[in-house]
């Protein structure tokens, strides 16, 4: 999967595909910095859902079990923050109208950067 670059920042991020009833998504994938200081991801947004939330995934006494966690992620120069299935995942809550393509569009906010908007497919499992 290709990588976007903007203002020193890659991203690799991809969204599992999900049914055309359903109100949520989830979205994993890799944001590297490649900036000399360090950066703090403030958040995500798209057209599609009303919100995005960064949620870690917990195992307790064999039981699955979603925390939602705070932003910001602070990302260290050189280093890569991954979202992964059994880990930290974007879970994207309250879909506006009905999924109409296989990509959607989304806005990284990061702190002292101008917003970074890319297209993120969405990937059939």
């Amino acid at each position: 999967m290709p990588w976007t670059e903007d203002q020193g920042v890659s991203f690799q991020l991809w969204v599992r595909g999900y049914p055309e009833t359903s109100s949520t998504a989830v979205a994993y994938g890799k944001i590297k910095n490649h900036r000399k200081e360090s950066i703090e991801i403030l958040g995500f947004e798209t057209d599609e859902f009303q919100r995005i939330e960064w949620h870690e995934t917990q195992i307790l006494d064999n039981r699955v079990k979603m925390k939602k966690q705070s932003f910001p992620i602070a990302i260290e120069p050189g280093n890569t923050w991954e979202f992964k299935a059994n880990g930290d995942h974007l879970m994207m809550m309250e879909r506006v109208g009905k999924r109409t393509k296989e990509e959607l569009n989304l806005t990284v906010k990061i702190k002292n950067l101008n917003d970074v908007r890319i297209i993120v497919p969405v990937l059939e499992p």
